[in-house]
């Protein structure tokens, strides 16, 4: 189940107020995500601003090994992470970085990720140890 971080309109009051109850800000839904790596999927800068300030982690991952950077849907969100030290080398269980998941689907995401000097030549067999 949800908590009120996964909340679409998440404000910064929402976000104390959970805070204050004592819930988890970077407890996980059902499908492995944490409060931040859902904000990010639906490029919410705002949302994904206020949990990085309060202390939410950049560097958890899902089941198949995504962080929050995999799943950022655009150029903002990606740059609000990389300003927060999120790893933009790190690879999921199948070795591919955020790079070349945003190569698929955002060329500002994309664009973001090489600005910061993420590797395109990053082989996505490198996790399996090839």
């Amino acid at each position: 189940m949800r908590s009120a971080f996964f909340n679409v309109s998440l404000t910064s009051e929402v976000a104390y107020e959970c805070l204050l109850a004592g819930l988890d800000i970077d407890s996980v839904d059902q499908y492995g995500l944490t409060a931040l790596m859902y904000q990010a999927s639906l490029g919410s800068l705002e949302a994904c601003n206020i949990l990085l300030n309060q202390g939410a982690s950049h560097c958890l991952t899902d089941s198949q090994g995504k962080t929050a950077l995999h799943y950022a849907a655009t150029a903002a969100v990606t740059a609000a992470l990389i300003s927060a030290k999120a790893n933009i080398h790190a690879q999921d269980s199948l070795g591919e970085t955020a790079l070349l998941s945003a190569s698929r689907r955002s060329a500002g995401v994309t664009r973001e990720l090489l600005n910061a000097k993420a590797d395109p030549e990053r082989k996505k067999c490198s996790a399996l140890g090839i």
